[in-house]
């Protein structure tokens, strides 16, 4: 089973949406800014990382989509809208 970082995001409080998201982001920035997302991989195991679509859409807010997205580690849940959606239909 692939690691699901916070897969319940849709079914939580607005409150809890937004605070696993700004929990998230932060975090999956970090090491994409240093170039070191496998070790989140490796933290679990090898298997790919599935994150909110929420979260992707705050990390092409950050200018990192293209870096996650080369990285190949993180899987996004749909559905995408806003920035993150123009940038992979462009």
């Amino acid at each position: 089973m692939e690691p699901r970082i916070g897969s319940g995001i849709r079914r939580g409080s607005s409150a809890a949406r937004d605070s696993l998201r700004n929990a998230l982001s932060p975090f999956l920035s970090a090491f994409l800014k240093i170039e070191r997302l496998e070790l989140i991989r490796e933290f679990f195991g090898g298997a790919p990382i599935v994150i909110p679509a929420e979260v992707a859409e705050e990390i092409a807010r950050a200018g990192l989509l293209a870096e996650m997205i080369e990285a190949r580690a993180i899987q996004v849940e749909m559905p995408l809208s806003g920035e993150a959606r123009e940038f992979l239909e462009s």
